[in-house]
C-alpha cells in the first residue's frame, strides 16, 4: 500500500509553511479539471488543477504547463487515482481560484513492496477468470471486453469523485457545514466499531 503524507494537504494550504515545498510530499489525485480563469489569461501558464488527498484532508493545487503534459494514462504519469510525489512547488495568491500551491514538476508512486500484485490495490487484477488452456483469441477477447468494461467503471468513477469534490469545495466556504461532515463522520466511524 502507498503511504501518502500525512498532513500535506493543511501543510500546503497554510501560506505559512515554506517546509512543505521542500518536503516532496506524496499525494493522490482525486480529480484533474481544467480551470477557466474570469479575465481569458491563466496566471503564470496555469490552466489546469487537481484536486488532492494525503488519507485525511484534501485540497485544489494549480499545475504548470510542464505537468499538464504528463496527463493521461498509459506512459502518462498523472490521472484520476494515481499517487504522485510533489518534487517541485511554489506558492500562488492566497485567494487565487486555482490552489494555494502551483505542481512544477511531480512523479508517479508505485507501491515496491507488494510481492503479490493479485493482493495490492494499486494494481488490481482484471475481474474476468481465463482458463489456461482457452484458445489464445477467447483470451484476448475476454481481456478486451474487460479492460472496456474496466475503463467505463473507472471513467464513471471519475466522474463521482468530481461531483464529490465540487460537494466538498462547496463545504469550505461554509465551515460549519465541513464541521458537520467531520461529526458525521466520526460517528461513523463509531457506529462501524461497535
Amino acid at each position: 500500500m502507498i503511504q501518502l503524507t500525512p498532513s500535506a494537504c493543511t501543510r500546503l494550504r497554510d501560506s505559512n509553511d515554506a517546509d512543505i515545498l521542500a518536503s516532496q510530499p506524496v499525494v493522490r489525485v482525486l480529480v484533474v479539471e481544467t480551470v477557466a480563469p474570469a479575465d481569458g489569461a491563466a496566471p503564470n501558464g496555469v490552466q489546469m488543477r487537481v484536486f488532492v488527498t494525503d488519507g485525511k484532508d484534501y485540497t485544489f493545487l494549480a499545475l504548470s504547463p510542464a505537468v499538464v503534459n504528463k496527463i493521461g494514462d498509459g506512459d502518462r504519469q498523472l490521472h484520476c487515482g494515481s499517487a504522485v510525489q510533489l518534487t517541485a512547488m511554489s506558492r500562488l495568491p492566497a485567494d487565487g481560484p486555482l490552489g494555494p500551491v502551483r505542481v512544477d514538476d511531480l512523479k508517479p508512486v508505485f507501491d515496491t513492496e507488494a510481492d503479490d500484485d493479485r493482493h495490492d490495490p494499486d494494481a488490481p487484477p482484471l475481474l474476468v477468470d481465463i482458463p489456461e488452456d482457452a484458445d489464445p483469441q477467447a483470451k484476448l477477447c475476454a481481456r478486451t471486453i474487460e479492460r472496456d468494461n474496466e475503463r467505463r467503471r473507472r471513467i464513471l468513477l471519475e466522474q463521482l469523485l468530481a461531483q464529490v469534490c465540487r460537494d466538498l469545495a462547496a463545504c469550505t466556504q461554509s465551515p460549519h457545514a465541513m464541521q458537520a461532515m467531520l461529526a458525521l463522520a466520526d460517528f461513523a466511524d463509531l457506529v462501524a466499531r461497535d
